[in-house]
């Protein structure tokens, strides 16, 4: 027998009456609608008794609304599954079957002398035509049998097999409504930071920061990510679904990080674009610090290394670590995924390759004076509409033509054949260290080779741009 199916609680009670009885308070209709429900997500909350998981769960504190009154549960309470006591029919016999039990709570106002109390009930799984307005749902139990005995085996939010009844409802609070974007002219820090806006013109949500209304899905989105596990660096493929990013190839650069795997149809699959995430998973056996910034792993699908791969890997910023770990456990961080380049010294226009980052511009390589930054081959007529190439603002990204050549053995001349169909090239050499080192001579021999020479025997990498 159950101590008492009553928990400890706190009801809104009349002062003014005659005997302190329930008072309903319409002002809670500005908050709930009219509708019982939840007062927020963790409210009543109902968790395994880690006492005696098989048979008995926990009520968790919270309030919630029901006939008008706020009513708190102020400790947890704990329910015996297999006690009849808190069954709203025992009548049928109690915890002998399998499906999904309901936990309610149990409360009707009446002016009455002694006042209603809320009790805690359970709706065996074929009881739950007898679920009045009486009740508040508060969770589903599933129920198994292992052989032996009844026991529990999961609670849900949601009963899957009546989800129009069978589910917790929410206090239904609503964000301002906006025709237009508020201008950054308008914005007044005092009252809109912080604010959450539905604007009907762009059918979205947007929310105030420091100094103006930004749209809540740059922030977020969803997406099927059911090959990705949460923390992982994530692409988009042309599935459409995302998969785990890695920097051996431009078409799986990174683009967002996974914060929780499900479906994109029912909204469980879920990504974050940037901000700041956790559960970064960093790539096996590297250490990250505090501040470095992290860059999308050649080696490990989905996690960051501190340090841009070597070649022939692409390089791509991720964002700036917030955490320490050795991988692969994770850190958190600020996330800020640039595409191939952007952001990095050298071939800035060219934010394409970002990996060069030692290249500076191309500046420093004597016998290149002319090419200081790629400011120079300004007067080649023949690329007239390139602007240049100051910036190489035709070349942003990808579209960037680069040839890696790999020379081994060690040899005194390389013959180099790249594909840029073009005799006028740019040309870097390094060393199996990625040093870089300058050749004897380079002839620019023809629009698809060049020959490069050294005083001796020398292997390792040509860059030809």
């Amino acid at each position: 027998m159950a101590t008492t199916i009553f928990p400890t609680q706190t009801r809104t009670i009349d002062p003014y009456a005659e005997y302190n009885s329930n008072i309903v308070s319409r002002l809670t209709d500005m908050v709930t609608r009219g509708f019982d429900s939840i007062h927020s997500p963790r409210s009543i909350e109902v968790e395994i008794d880690t006492t005696s998981p098989l048979t008995t769960v926990v009520v968790q504190t919270g309030q919630f609304f029901k006939d008008g009154l706020i009513i708190t549960v102020d400790e947890d309470f704990r329910v015996d599954m297999s006690d009849e006591d808190f069954y709203i029919s025992g009548s049928e016999g109690v915890w002998d079957t399998t499906g999904y039990y309901w936990i309610v709570a149990n409360y009707q106002y009446v002016k009455s002398i002694p006042v209603p109390q809320l009790s805690i009930g359970i709706l065996k799984p074929n009881q739950h035509n007898l679920f009045t307005s009486h009740y508040l749902f508060l969770k589903a139990v599933l129920v198994n049998f292992n052989g032996t005995s009844f026991e529990i085996a999961s609670i849900h939010d949601v009963d899957p097999n009546e989800p129009t009844v069978g589910k917790r409802v929410y206090t239904q609070i609503y964000p301002g409504l906006e025709n237009s974007v508020p201008s950054s002219s308008t914005y007044d820090v005092d009252t809109d930071e912080g604010r959450l806006i539905y604007v009907r013109d762009d059918a979205a949500l947007y929310f105030g920061f420091e100094d103006q209304f930004l749209p809540v899905d740059t922030v977020r989105d969803n997406i099927d990510t059911t090959s990705c596990e949460v923390g992982d660096v994530c692409y988009v493929a042309s599935d459409g679904k995302a998969y785990p990013a890695l920097s051996d190839s431009t078409s799986t650069i990174g683009n967002a990080v996974v914060l929780n795997v499900g479906l994109e149809s029912n909204g469980t699959g879920r990504v974050k674009i940037v901000g700041r995430v956790d559960n970064v998973p960093v790539q096996t056996g590297i250490t990250v610090n505090v501040g470095d910034l992290v860059y999308l792993s050649g080696v490990n699908a989905g996690t960051v290394l501190p340090t841009a791969p070597d070649m022939p890997y692409e390089v791509q910023l991720i964002g700036k670590a917030l955490t320490s770990s050795t991988g692969p456990n994770p850190i958190s961080i600020w996330l800020m995924p640039t595409l191939l380049g952007d952001a990095i010294g050298g071939l800035t226009g060219a934010s394409g390759y970002s990996g060069y980052s030692g290249i500076s511009g191309y500046s420093g390589i004597s016998g290149y004076s002319g090419i200081s930054g790629f400011s120079g081959y300004s007067g080649i007529s023949g690329y007239s509409g390139i602007s240049g190439f100051s910036g190489i603002s035709g070349y942003s990204g990808v579209a960037l033509s680069i040839y890696t050549h790999t020379e081994s053995p060690a040899s005194s001349g390389w013959n180099v054949v790249h594909s840029l169909s073009r005799q006028l090239v740019v040309v870097s050499v390094y060393d199996t260290s990625y040093n870089q080192i300058i050749p004897n001579n380079i002839n620019l021999s023809s629009s698809t080779s060049c020959y490069i020479t050294f005083l001796s025997n020398v292997d390792g990498y040509a860059v030809v741009v």
